[in-house]
């Protein structure tokens, strides 16, 4: 019986060791790069699209960019770009600024023009647009903070930790 309880409590502290790691690594992972108070957003205009809006705007968003690249309406700001510019996934158009350049308010102006301007061309309406600071892309197709890091290992330790609190509930139960 004591043997028993023993087992029962090294199996318990196992399992609750495992559930700490899963809610620990979260918090000690990547940084994600979105600050709160967006310190390099430098013009952001038109309507925030929803979660649903953005799906939709997607195409659309694409054949601005196209529309944009094949005529080179914005070649001429090309200077400021670190990483282009283009469709971004939560459904608005994104211009990468230099972090270092000092960008004219005109020419801000004048990018933000051109982009509504092709967005209503292509059916946008208050085309959604974002111009801020970016830090060059790397050749490495993983942030190093994420090198690291292996995929799905907190949602795999938390599975395996239910798991576990399942079968010691069953056999305890018996």
């Amino acid at each position: 019986m004591k043997k028993l309880m023993n087992q029962k409590f090294m199996t318990t502290s196992f399992v609750l060791l495992l559930m700490l790691i899963g809610l620990i690594l979260p918090v000690c992972g990547a940084d994600n790069g979105q600050d709160e108070a967006e310190p390099n957003l430098l013009r952001m205009t038109g309507k925030i699209p929803t979660e649903e809006e953005a799906k939709i705007y997607w195409p659309i968003l694409v054949n601005v960019t196209d529309d944009i690249s094949e005529n080179k309406l914005l070649d001429p700001y090309l200077k400021y770009m670190q990483n282009g510019y283009g469709p971004a996934t939560n459904g608005y158009f994104l211009i990468g600024a230099c972090m270092d350049c000092e960008i004219p308010e005109e020419d801000l102006d004048e990018m933000v023009r051109i982009v509504t301007e092709v967005g209503e061309r292509n059916g946008l309406e208050n085309i959604p647009i974002r111009i801020i600071r970016e830090t060059p892309m790397q050749n490495d197709s993983m942030p190093e903070s994420q090198k690291n890091e292996i995929p799905g290992f907190t949602i795999s330790v938390g599975i395996f930790s239910l798991m576990l609190v399942g079968i010691i509930y069953n056999k305890t139960k018996k």
